[in-house]
């Protein structure tokens, strides 16, 4: 199959082509998102570098800046960091970063922000599919996560909620 990497919106639709395929009904099709990002040592600085290794940095490496590459990490440090090179690929309409790490290694990093999860939750909706998952609510605690959940309130919620107003008191589990 296709592999859809962290979420891009060329691989979600290949893979939404190739279940259609196998007889797979969109309406009984959820599309799973993360709410996280991956980094990738990378051989040179920004645009298009070849990745050294095909494994992603672990997940709270502290190459994630020491708190994971869920949402919370990802703002508090990679994206709040003035040296962060923040990017958005057209291709791919998903948000990108390049920084060098402590030892002066470019690191390259992918993830979603507001904009990237509207696109993909406007795709699961015209696609006919039953609705999205995340993966993991509790990277987008409040209020840095406040952004994700706008991108939900945004997609699905039947009158849009102003931006001041909360969007969950409580998550049950």
């Amino acid at each position: 199959t296709e592999d859809a990497g962290y979420g891009n919106l060329p691989g979600i639709d290949g893979l939404l082509a190739q279940w259609a395929a196998l007889g797979v009904p969109p309406s009984k099709m959820v599309l799973g998102l993360p709410w996280f990002g991956a980094e990738w040592p990378v051989a040179a600085g920004p645009g298009g570098a070849p990745v050294k290794g095909a494994q992603p940095i672990a997940q709270g490496d502290s190459e994630c800046g020491g708190a994971g590459c869920g949402w919370n990490g990802l703002a508090a440090h990679q994206l709040a960091d003035p040296a962060t090179q923040k990017h958005w690929d057209e291709c791919m309409e998903q948000p990108y970063y390049n920084r060098r790490n402590a030892s002066g290694a470019w690191i390259q990093g992918w993830y979603d922000n507001r904009t990237s999860l509207v696109k993909k939750y406007e795709r699961a909706k015209q696609a006919g599919l039953q609705g999205v998952g995340v993966w993991g609510l509790w990277y987008g605690t409040l209020p840095r996560g406040a952004p994700l959940w706008h991108s939900l309130a945004e997609s699905f919620s039947p009158a849009h909620q102003a931006e001041d107003q909360p969007l969950v008191t409580r998550v049950h589990g």
